[in-house]
């Protein structure tokens, strides 16, 4: 296995930068699948002329991609896009596997991890339909969220549209933005929440989200409560999540 780690973390944030995927960045360049992950894990070596691609994609130059000088990024590099990556791009993020729910659910299908992430997993069984359908409510519910205390940061704003990018529905945008004034909420639970697994994952996504700058409002609390009541998880289940967030106020 091939090892710089500064080279490795460097391209890996200058594609989540650029609101890319692996799979997307992998057809841009006519790669094979999963070649791309190879590459940011050091499985293989990257090649000089596919690291001139992948600057050119990503818009930065060699010595930014490489790590030798900053990105061009406005925002301070963070782990808060890089923790979306993995949750809808492919891998796990391991404080969700806290929730003995979801850790029962991952474990009896560790297996569908090699090509897919923990959001497909959870919603493998969707229709098409019901799928993009999930997509839209989830995030409108963090534009929501991100407006409930009149303090929408830049990083937000980037991880709705990657998430919608991530799934080919970044014209959507249009529709989801509007709820950066307005509440989001279910007064009735759709088919494609009847899943409790979906419906903790959504809990523990508001939460993350709310998470941007490590310091969560009470405003963003009160949000995610009443969210998590219409989606009826159990109070301790709620709690749960909640203190691994939020400390001394469960």
């Amino acid at each position: 296995m091939y090892s710089d780690d500064l080279l490795l973390k460097s391209i890996k944030l200058a594609r989540e930068e650029a609101g890319l995927t692996q799979k997307k960045v992998e057809e841009k360049l006519g790669l094979r699948p999963l070649t791309l992950r190879d590459y940011e894990i050091g499985r293989i070596k990257l090649p000089l002329s596919v690291a001139a691609d992948l600057a050119n994609v990503y818009g930065v130059t060699l010595d930014q991609l490489a790590g030798r000088q900053a990105h061009p990024s406005t925002l301070s590099p963070s782990q808060f896009l890089a923790n979306f990556s993995s949750i809808f791009a492919g891998g796990t993020h391991q404080l969700i596997l806290v929730d003995p729910i979801l850790r029962a659910f991952f474990d009896d299908h560790r297996d569908e991890f090699f090509d897919h992430s923990m959001f497909e997993v959870l919603t493998r069984k969707l229709s098409k339909k019901d799928g993009k359908d999930l997509l839209l409510d989830v995030t409108k519910l963090l534009y929501s969220l991100a407006g409930c205390d009149s303090k929408i940061a830049d990083e937000e704003v980037r991880t709705i549209k990657y998430i919608l990018s991530a799934f080919d529905m970044i014209k959507s945008y249009k529709m989801v933005s509007p709820f950066a004034v307005e509440t989001f909420q279910w007064k009735t639970l759709p088919k494609y929440l009847e899943s409790i697994e979906i419906r903790h994952f959504i809990v523990w996504l508001m939460f993350l989200f709310a998470n941007t700058d490590g310091k969560i409002t009470t405003d963003e609390v009160n949000f995610i409560e009443a969210r998590a009541e219409e989606l009826k998880i159990n109070k301790s289940n709620f709690l749960l999540i909640h203190g691994q967030f939020v400390k001394g106020r469960s």
